[in-house]
């Protein structure tokens, strides 16, 4: 619907593989874990969308970002989910012009089913989400769905790949 601002847009090499640096600080009474990816290029949007890399080496990457918003339980909006990825191969020279649309990523819908003596997770309320896992991530940010009373769950979306279901009690 337009340009995004304060957007990270980074180039991965295709691979995928990448070295990302984790540590846990006290904030505020808090610990809050940080992830810092290593030797990706990383840019900021500004208020126009634009960005740009200083001093990418050349060759082959996957240029990728992504927009992830939680709505809040009170709000009443949709949960927003937006990926891009996109084969970006630089040489020698600047890549100018660049569009990079983001889009919503795919939906998975299904129906979870509970079997035997115990009470099931749904009892009494209780929320149960339901999400996707890359495969062979250790660290990764989504949007679960939410499992409904009647067992049924849709997800806010993802970017194309392999994942695994899971669910979290």
């Amino acid at each position: 619907a337009g340009p995004m601002n304060g957007l990270t847009v980074e180039l991965v090499p295709p691979t995928g593989a990448t070295t990302s640096v984790w540590s846990l600080e006290p904030r505020g009474g808090l610990l809050v874990s940080t992830m810092e990816p290593m030797g990706s290029p990383r840019a900021i949007t500004d208020a126009r969308g634009a960005f740009r890399f200083l001093a990418v080496p050349p060759g082959p990457y996957v240029l990728r970002a992504e927009f992830i918003e939680q709505a809040r339980l009170d709000s009443g909006n949709a949960d927003v989910s937006l990926h891009a990825r996109q084969p970006l191969s630089v040489g020698e020279g600047s890549v100018t012009g660049l569009t990079v649309a983001l889009t919503t990523g795919a939906r998975v819908s299904g129906r979870v089913e509970f079997r035997g003596p115990a009470e099931s997770p749904l009892a009494n309320g209780r929320r149960l989400p339901v999400g996707l896992r890359p495969v062979g991530a250790d660290l990764w940010r989504n949007l679960p769905g939410p499992v409904r009373p009647d067992g049924s769950f849709t997800t806010a979306g993802d970017a194309p790949g392999r994942y695994i279901v899971f669910t979290s009690d």
